[in-house]
């Protein structure tokens, strides 16, 4: 395989090494990284998901109460099938984007989570 051009003129590696210490690049700053911001926004959007999503137990007398007076099996089941079928779909959902990449399985996800709710609403 012929050298790329840069690699021809003596620059490759040396021009994309990191700058010596002490040195910083343009438009950062030193000792920022911005790999933590991602980090801290992904902890907080699962922490938040997973605290609304797991909290059902904590209303579920109320909404017996509101929606199925001594009924609270039905509810219960409900949930589980929730549960069943988040799981079921995310093996689903992971192979989709292991294949086709996140971008297209979101928005092939997105497009029956749209129906169900605009079906839902009165």
């Amino acid at each position: 395989m012929a050298p790329r051009s840069e690699d021809a003129a003596g620059q490759g590696d040396r021009a994309r090494a990191a700058p010596p210490s002490g040195e910083s690049r343009p438009g950062r700053r030193p000792g920022f990284y911005y790999g933590w911001v991602i980090l801290l926004a992904g902890f907080l959007l699962l922490y938040s998901g997973f605290g609304v999503q797991f909290s059902f137990g904590l209303f579920l007398p109320d909404i017996e109460a509101a929606l199925a007076p001594g009924r609270r099996a039905v509810l219960s089941l409900a949930f589980a099938l929730y549960l069943g079928l988040a799981g079921g779909f995310s093996v689903v959902s992971g192979i989709a984007t292991d294949r086709w990449g996140p971008r297209p399985t979101v928005f092939a996800g997105t497009w029956p989570l749209t129906v169900v709710t605009v079906s839902s609403a009165p």
